[in-house]
């Protein structure tokens, strides 16, 4: 399920973009979701997997949803700058992060 962008979203999202003839900075990351959780968090990283605790539930791809907005919030970039790749109606997903770099990652998720 896809969520409808807010304008400012979209806007947010473009002016983070690359500009001409620069390459965009992805990042990849294998997250496990635990939907349901009392409340939203990032657990730990273990084995190159990071925990996800949801507050919502699995139903029509809210805890997508959630994962996605903790995401963003914790690694400070736009919501649309996220998307799920692989594993939507799994608790084990990979997610592809547009406009930061691995190495932004990886740093931002060893302070855990």
């Amino acid at each position: 399920m896809r969520y409808v962008l807010t304008s400012l979203e979209s806007i947010l999202c473009h002016q983070h973009g690359p500009s001409k003839g620069t390459r965009l900075n992805t990042a990849r990351l294998e997250i496990k979701v635990q939907p349901g959780s009392s409340r939203n968090e990032i657990g730990t990283l273990k084995d190159g997997v990071l925990n996800l605790r949801v507050n919502q539930p699995p139903h029509l791809g809210r805890a997508n949803e959630a994962a996605i907005l903790l995401l963003s919030k914790y690694l400070g970039v736009p919501k649309c700058c996220i998307s799920i790749v692989g594993g939507s109606k799994s608790r084990l997903k990979s997610v592809k992060i547009n406009n930061i770099s691995q190495a932004a990652v990886n740093e931002r998720l060893n302070k855990l």
